[in-house]
């Protein structure tokens, strides 16, 4: 094909139309535009009506805000009015799926992004109904017009506005917001397009569409959605290794709705007719494959858990103990065992008696987990057949092994297995030495009644900003309640016609007007934030897979921002100014400390201590 300049505008263009009109076709182009504006009557010629005239007089100013040439936004012109001409009556919205249908069959360049622009415009004058069936499963209507703002006519085009909600944006090289952006990632990744091409076996297809229902029921942040989908495809290759093909049972199999245009995708919990799990084998192959390398792991494992395909731990958690206990050779078992039937025997009394002191389970699994642990480092690095043989260098170098901090819990829970396995004759001596493992008196600096002061000014201001920082940092300062207590309270412990909260182990904690104001803001922030979904929790993780509780930095987090101090700091601050001002007896009467805690803080004389344990026992 020859070129020439075209006589106007000097670019470069076909030599035949050059010859032919006499101009390149932009240049005709926007001829052709600009005569709509100014000339009346070639605009009435081509429109055959005053409303389609008005319609394409705004298309046009529309489409010169974009940074589309004269000829393409002439061309859209061209099939704008040929849509519009089959229309009898403009009272009536036009369907969508009627408009795009008529411009793939008008149109001469068939161009998917001028549709989409013509439809933006029929959207921003009212004049369309979105009805196109999305080719998505996900179970939330995601297309991007669905994002569209009525004024989509003032920054569909804008360079620093997202092209779909409007949003200003922080980089003017974006075209979309995060959040347009993560949600063009979820439609992609939920198209049956999409599973096809990347899945190979019908069983993880099926797998995946209720994968993705599953997190559309979480709730969770469209990024968050689309981070989810795009680290979890590893996880289905994983599985391809391991699952049959063809189970035509919940949850590998998917059924689409009866139109079959669009699969809407519910997450539903049935009973299968033939149950598929993975083994405790497949689960910690898994977990050492997946843990510390992908983000969403966490969200996975909870998706095998809710769909039944790995199964809860063994409901029996003395059984699951014994079969870890099996697995430790002959030699070094019987202690343990012995160990494991003490504890079993100490929480079973516990619960006979209904004490407040309480022992769980997952306490003694760690205590025998770390026994094993040991003996694993023993069976790697020394050469013993049993306990009796190991030394206190032993000991020491395995400790050696651990932060400074946690050898004295390791070592006082090695010596008190020890002592206990030669009460029972199964050693002749403990191999570590008596020790104090930590000072008796709390050394920290005590706060000036300055500091106290503004504490308490801060605490009882009365406001309706930071009410959950307030509410969690007077349940530390004037109630002495620890970070764990803090978290762990339910909505069950709330007792809002007396005012108070019950704490277990230790005397309710009875609230101030200031604290069940700020408990009623809270209660209310919680009832909207968790946008119906239910939790026992009062300070309930929003973001959680499960329903649980804050973590313990949250609260941390919480605290230092209104008081400038931890949790722990705060609360061992009020302690201190309680035993200060009403003695010890205050500490483990009113507040819930053991007589030796509390002698820790009011520096009570052997004495009087004692006095206290004769009297109480």
């Amino acid at each position: 094909m020859k070129y020439n300049n075209c006589p106007k505008c000097k670019e470069l263009a076909s030599a035949v139309t050059i010859q032919k009109v006499g101009e390149c076709n932009n240049c005709k182009a926007k001829r052709i535009l600009n005569k709509y504006l100014s000339d009346e009557k070639f605009l009435l010629e081509k429109t055959k009506s005053r409303d389609v005239g008005n319609y394409t007089i705004d298309l046009i100013m529309f489409l010169r805000k974009s940074n589309l040439v004269a000829s393409q936004q002439n061309r859209i012109v061209i099939d704008f009015l040929k849509i519009l001409k089959m229309v009898d009556n403009y009272d009536v919205k036009l369907s969508e799926q009627w408009v795009q249908s008529q411009y793939f069959k008008v149109s001469a360049i068939k161009s998917l992004k001028a549709a989409n622009i013509i439809k933006a415009f029929l959207y921003a004058k009212d004049l369309i109904e979105l009805d196109i069936i999305s080719e998505s499963f996900f179970s939330v209507e995601i297309r991007s017009v669905y994002r569209y703002e009525k004024n989509i006519l003032d920054y569909f085009f804008a360079p620093s506005r997202c092209h779909d909600c409007g949003k200003y944006l922080k980089h003017n090289s974006h075209s979309f917001c995060y959040n347009c952006l993560a949600y063009r990632s979820i439609y992609n990744r939920t198209t049956m397009e999409y599973v096809e091409k990347n899945f190979e076996q019908d069983s993880v297809k099926g797998l995946y569409y209720n994968f993705c229902a599953y997190i559309s029921f979480l709730g969770r942040k469209p990024q968050t959605i689309a981070s989810i989908l795009e680290h979890s495809q590893v996880f289905f290759y994983f599985l391809a290794k391991y699952i049959p093909d063809n189970l035509n049972t919940w949850p590998f199999s998917f059924t689409p709705n009866d139109q079959g245009t669009r699969t809407q995708l519910q997450l539903t919990y049935v009973q299968p007719l033939v149950k598929f799990t993975f083994s405790e084998e497949w689960l910690e192959i898994f977990t050492q494959e997946f843990k510390n390398v992908n983000v969403h792991f966490s969200t996975f494992l909870a998706f095998l858990k809710a769909i039944g395909l790995v199964s809860s731990p063994l409901k029996n958690p003395q059984e699951k103990l014994r079969e870890k206990i099996d697995n430790v050779m002959h030699g070094f078992q019987t202690p343990i065992f012995r160990l494991l039937e003490k504890e079993s025997a100490t929480i079973e009394l516990l619960v006979r008696k209904n004490t407040v002191r309480t022992k769980k389970w997952s306490t003694v699994e760690n205590k025998i987990d770390s026994i094993i642990a040991f003996y694993k480092w023993l069976s790697n690095n020394e050469s013993v057949q049993s306990w009796a043989e190991v030394s206190e260098r032993m000991v020491n170098m395995y400790l050696l092994e651990f932060p400074e901090k946690s050898r004295d819990i390791k070592r006082r829970l090695f010596f008190n297995f020890f002592e206990d396995a030669r009460k029972q004759r199964y050693i002749f001596s403990n191999p570590i030495e008596q020790f104090i493992a930590r000072d008796r008196m709390i050394e920290v600096k005590p706060l000036s009644k300055k500091i106290h002061a503004q504490i308490y000014q801060t605490l009882v201001t009365a406001t309706n900003e930071l009410y959950v920082e307030k509410l969690m940092s007077s349940l530390i300062y004037f109630h002495a309640l620890t970070t764990r207590e803090v978290v762990g309270i339910r909505i069950d412990d709330i007792k809002l016609d007396r005012n108070c909260i019950l704490i277990k182990g230790r005397p309710p904690a009875y609230l101030s007007k200031i604290e069940m104001l700020m408990l009623h803001l809270t209660l209310t922030e919680r009832v909207h934030q968790l946008n119906g979904r239910s939790s026992d929790y009062l300070f309930c993780s929003y973001s959680a897979l499960t329903d649980k509780t804050v973590s313990k930095n949250t609260v941390l987090k919480y605290v230092k921002t209104l008081i400038g101090l931890s949790p722990k700091s705060l609360r061992i601050a009020a302690l201190q100014y309680c035993a200060a001002s009403f003695g010890a007896e205050y500490l483990h009467n009113c507040i819930g400390l053991s007589v030796t805690q509390a002698s820790r803080y009011a520096n009570m004389g052997e004495e009087f201590l004692d006095e206290i344990i004769d009297f109480e026992t």
